[in-house]
């Protein structure tokens, strides 16, 4: 993601949906705010 994190969603077999997040660098404001505009029009 943009603001430095890996994200994922997994639903196991009784249908419960399961939100994993993991930090891989941290990200200055500005650095978000530029990642922010490349990826969302």
């Amino acid at each position: 993601m943009f603001w430095g994190d890996r994200y994922g969603v997994v639903e196991d077999p009784f249908g419960h949906r399961w939100s994993m997040a993991t930090r891989i660098r941290d990200v200055s404001p500005e650095e978000m705010a530029a990642a922010m505009q490349q990826g969302c029009p």
